[in-house]
């Protein structure tokens, strides 16, 4: 069995189509090593891991320790460590042990907030569910902690882990961790506590790059200029707020919605942007939560951006019209668009016309 071909490439953002179709991966391949035919180990593994997380993220998709974890890509959750963390850990010990943990700590033990806050920061249950963070040192600061306090102000601070960049807020909990002994808190009262000092605060915070939990947008008032400028007509805030808008990415307070991708690559694209254009063109070629992919609705978008002048755009037209998948193929047409993509110095064009 090649799994790369036969299971990876048909994997989709779906958890119930993912679970149907690993698992009868799984039946064929058992049936295979029950007649003698070779199996490699790694593949076994590989595929169990698979199956295992798609069960996973199936039975949690709708809801998990009080979170809404349907917005998780589930093609992703299933091949990237990285993303899927170990939040759904495959043994029901390791279950009930993180599922103690929550409690604990949604019963206000603070040293266990602490630990659940910092593990959540650090992306060990995954790093999608990194936003979550705030919520448990500011269980622990309501309860007195000074490094709690300190942390969750550190939140509004940059605007990540959840929470909006928000200099008041920030210097609000600095002063109450200044005023339970923590010395860093102190420092920064000092330095931002003043209006001229708070706006250089949130200044920062807007222009600063934070972790993998931080808003793009970083401040409410930023996600309301965006929507403003993008529905009057900004192109290049249309691109952005599409950009931004497909789901699948990370949890996040903005809802990302395909709709909204689409819309505003769409606005954008009218407007003549060929990465608008090219962009819109590769979300309807692999979909999305929420969007089908439509081979159509790619090639139309791929050939707009490819008469724009765009020369990868050219290319992809150019092989689509020698694959015989999304179009009948047409040599005359795939060469055309190939060497218009070579005569831009896009080398991959050229490997191609040397079959024509």
């Amino acid at each position: 069995m090649d799994l790369q071909k036969e299971v990876v490439e048909r994997l989709t953002y779906h958890a119930e189509e993912n679970f149907s179709l690993l698992s009868c991966a799984l039946d064929e391949m058992q049936k295979e090593k029950a007649s003698g035919e070779a199996v490699s180990e790694e593949d076994e593994v590989r595929l169990l891991t698979m199956v295992a997380r798609a069960t996973e993220i199936m039975q949690f998709q709708e809801e998990w320790m009080g979170f809404e974890v349907s917005e998780l890509d589930a093609k992703k959750y299933i091949l990237d460590s990285g993303y899927a963390g170990v939040l759904f850990c495959g043994t029901l010990k390791k279950l009930r042990e993180v599922q103690d943990l929550f409690a604990r700590a949604d019963a206000g033990d603070i040293d266990t907030c602490m630990t659940l806050a910092e593990r959540l920061s650090q992306g060990y249950f995954s790093k999608a569910m990194s936003v979550y963070a705030s919520r448990y040192w500011k269980k622990a600061a309501e309860r007195g902690d000074a490094q709690a306090m300190y942390n969750y102000g550190m939140c509004f601070r940059w605007g990540e882990y959840g929470e909006w960049a928000d200099a008041g807020q920030a210097i609000f909990w600095f002063r109450k961790a200044a005023k339970a002994g923590y010395a860093e808190a102190e420092n920064l009262v000092n330095t931002f506590g003043s209006p001229d000092g708070q706006y250089t605060l949130f200044s920062s915070a807007i222009s600063g790059a934070g972790g993998f939990g931080s808003k793009w947008y970083k401040s409410e008032s930023m996600v309301e200029q965006y929507f403003e400028g993008a529905d009057g007509g900004n192109a290049e805030m249309q691109y952005e707020l599409a950009r931004q808008s497909v789901p699948g990415s990370e949890f996040d307070a903005f809802k990302r919605t395909a709709e909204n991708a689409v819309k505003y690559y769409g606005m954008a694209a009218a407007q003549g942007m060929i990465d608008a254009m090219f962009n819109l063109a590769n979300l309807y070629r692999t979909g999305c939560p929420g969007l089908e992919p439509e081979s159509q609705k790619y090639l139309y978008w791929m050939k707009r951006c490819a008469d724009a002048g765009d020369a990868e755009a050219c290319y992809h037209v150019g092989r689509d019209y020698l694959e015989d998948e999304i179009v009948p193929k047409d040599y005359d047409i795939a060469e055309e668009y190939l060497r218009k993509a070579s005569e831009k110095e896009y080398t991959k064009a050229d490997s191609l016309l040397q079959y024509l």
